[in-house]
């Protein structure tokens, strides 16, 4: 998040929790309205730049639900964190840059129509922020990527690509075993080559440089190799306790936390591997009926950070876990440095390796 925007952040009046809660409640009602107000526009097409009014839909979708998200947890940072990258994939993928203050004055026009007067003038604020940043929001969508931070990529990674993208499994494999005999081997791999090369990808889908299904068969094919190379993982002698490793509920993007299982588990960790889109009720009993010593919650998407919260509230609340150690990661988390605070766990982990020595030193602290 650049500093000015992380500063302007300052300038939205406290939201109640009360018009959050309203906001939350009315979302479907107000998503409604707004897809229809967009629909009959008369310069739609210009607007969403030739894309179905589908994926304009599904856009003010996962846009009510960020806002939920952001409102309900008071965390205006990740707004601000998302707004320019919304704007480079909208703009990446066809639409208009007329199409965004559009669809903020549609959205404002919804919350009055369908909340409470004072909770809707709570919310109309927000609205009004993110209004006053469309020309800055748009230059800033031209800086480049989000959350890669310039990186360059390395003879490996440039190598990978384009082999990922064809869904090439058998020469891809074939690669990493040259360059995987060990443990340690297989660590710089995941966090040097594999890492790096979806990041890459995922910035690709962004630009329309690739299709959803190429980025789709990218991210299968990294599970595809990931799996072929578990048996370095799986003779590890299991030395320490239980680590729960979970995606987040609704949350399909699990390449990471498969990651964070594989270092645990080559680290001596007896690990369980939930896996994607765990519900919360479903995650909680688990954790409660196992009791593991750490539970790694991972959140790509920000609309998700809200489950995520409440589903470690729900363990926490329960004086049997006092001790449980919970960490959380994933890019959700690339721009709250408090992440630990907000999310109610012990620890952040930005990448496997950044978990492995997290939960090396709580495991010896354990001991000591």
């Amino acid at each position: 998040m650049s500093t000015e925007l992380k500063e302007r952040v300052k300038e939205i009046p406290p939201v109640r929790e009360a018009a959050a809660e309203e906001y939350a409640a009315k979302l479907d009602a107000m998503v409604e309205k707004v897809n229809k107000q967009m629909a009959n526009h008369p310069d739609i097409h210009k607007l969403v730049g030739g894309n179905p009014y589908r994926t304009m839909y599904d856009n003010h979708r996962n846009h009510a639900m960020i806002m939920s998200n952001v409102l309900r947890l008071s965390e205006f940072r990740v707004l601000a964190a998302i707004l320019p990258w919304a704007y480079r994939t909208y703009m990446g993928h066809g639409f208009h840059q007329d199409y965004f203050p559009q669809a903020l004055k549609n959205w404002k026009k919804a919350v009055f129509d369908t909340m409470e007067a004072e909770n809707a003038a709570d919310i109309a604020a927000v609205y009004d922020w993110i209004i006053s940043l469309h020309e800055e929001l748009l230059e800033k969508s031209r800086q480049g990527p989000l959350y890669i931070a310039g990186q360059k990529n390395g003879e490996a990674v440039d190598q990978f690509i384009p082999l990922l993208l064809k869904g090439e499994h058998r020469r891809c494999l074939a690669l990493a075993k040259e360059r995987v005999k060990t443990t340690a081997d297989l660590e710089a791999f995941y966090i040097k080559v594999l890492q790096p090369a979806l990041y890459r990808i995922g910035e690709m889908w962004e630009t329309r440089e690739v299709s959803v299904a190429e980025e789709h068969l990218a991210t299968a094919t990294v599970g595809r190799i990931m799996a072929a190379l578990y048996s370095l993982v799986l003779g590890a002698e299991k030395n320490k306790g239980l680590a729960v490793v979970t995606a987040a509920a609704n949350e399909y993007h699990e390449t990471g936390a498969r990651m964070v299982s594989d270092f645990l588990e080559a680290d001596g960790w007896d690990v369980a591997y939930l896996g994607s889109n765990v519900p919360i009720e479903e995650m909680v009993s688990f954790v409660k009926e196992n009791h593991p010593f750490i539970l790694a919650v991972s959140v790509a998407m920000p609309f998700n950070l809200l489950p995520a919260k409440q589903a470690i509230a729900r363990i926490k609340d329960d004086p049997a876990f006092a001790d449980l150690k919970v960490m959380v990661g994933g890019l959700a988390f690339n721009y709250i440095p408090d992440a630990p605070e907000l999310m109610g766990a012990e620890g952040f982990a930005a990448d496997a390796r950044d978990a492995r020595e997290l939960a090396r030193k709580w495991w010896a602290e354990r001991i000591s």
